[in-house]
């Protein structure tokens, strides 16, 4: 074994792998068929592949060694499963469900007002009016547990649809607490007389 080769090894046995990968890398410049130099160089490189690299090229000098087979099987293995391990990761960036109750059930509301607006000749707003509050108020509690959640989470998307539904339910409140008070006032009016 040659003098460079043995300082490389001495090198990567101290824990000083980069300053033997050096070493190697100029001895398989200089002697391609260095089976030792390529052996030693796969425990210098960092990724699987290029270790993989370094374990064929051992391979190709000298077929009939089990332990680089071996350990090239082994390493081809192990990238297989993370393969497939990333090939059945969790979808990420899902739109969270409540976000689009929240923004769902506030644009409901608005169109139990509008059906309950358009029924108002037959004195029928009252439930249209109790739906768009229900509503609404689903809408509020639903867009705020979904900002909660995909701040905690971090994976998901939707706050826009979180605000939107939030804020076009409270928009809603004032006009239909003003709608209520009028009927309330003009039926205490009727019911005194004035």
């Amino acid at each position: 074994m040659d003098d460079d080769l043995q300082k490389a090894i001495t090198f990567i046995k101290s824990g000083q792998k980069k300053q033997g990968g050096q070493i190697l890398a100029e001895i398989v410049k200089q002697q391609p068929n260095n089976e030792s130099a390529w052996l030693w160089l796969a425990h210098c490189v960092n990724t699987n592949q290029q270790k993989i690299y370094c374990l064929n090229k051992a391979l190709e000098i000298n077929p009939k060694n089990d332990e680089a087979r071996k350990f090239t099987q082994k390493l081809q293995s192990d990238q297989e499963q993370k393969f497939q391990f990333t090939d059945n990761s969790p979808i990420v960036n899902q739109t969270n469900t409540y976000s689009i109750i929240s923004l769902t059930t506030g644009l409901f509301g608005w169109a139990f007002v509008i059906i309950g607006l358009i029924l108002s000749a037959t004195l029928i707003i009252y439930p249209f009016i109790i739906l768009a509050t229900l509503s609404w108020a689903m809408s509020i509690i639903a867009g705020f547990v979904s900002l909660k959640q995909i701040k905690s989470k971090g994976n998901q998307k939707g706050d826009g649809l979180s605000k939107a539904g939030i804020i076009l339910s409270l928009i809603a409140f004032v006009p239909i607490f003003c709608l209520v008070a009028g009927f309330f006032l003009f039926s205490l009016m009727g019911q005194f007389g004035v």
